[in-house]
C-alpha cells in the first residue's frame, strides 16, 4: 500500500547526513508519500559547501551509506 502523506511516517531513527564533509541539516527522514516502499531524506545544503561535485554522505544508526557524487551550483 502507498504510504499517506498526512501524518507523514518518519523514519525511528532521524540519519545524518554531510555534504563535502559538512554537516547538513535532515528536514525529513521517511516513507515517501503515495509510493510502495520508497524512502526519503529531505536536507538543506549547507551554506559554506563549495560549488562542484560534492560528496554526500548519509548515516544512520551508526552505519554510513555509500558515498555519492552531488552537483552543487
Amino acid at each position: 500500500m502507498p504510504a499517506g502523506a498526512q501524518p507523514l511516517a518518519n523514519t525511528r531513527i532521524r540519519p545524518a547526513a554531510t555534504v563535502g564533509g559538512q554537516s547538513a541539516t535532515v528536514l525529513f527522514s521517511g516513507l515517501a508519500p503515495f509510493f510502495v516502499g520508497l524512502d526519503q531524506i529531505n536536507l538543506t545544503i549547507p551554506s559554506a559547501a563549495r560549488s562542484g561535485v560534492q560528496p554526500l554522505v548519509i548515516t544512520s544508526n551508526g552505519i554510513p551509506s555509500n558515498t555519492v557524487n552531488l552537483p552543487i551550483q
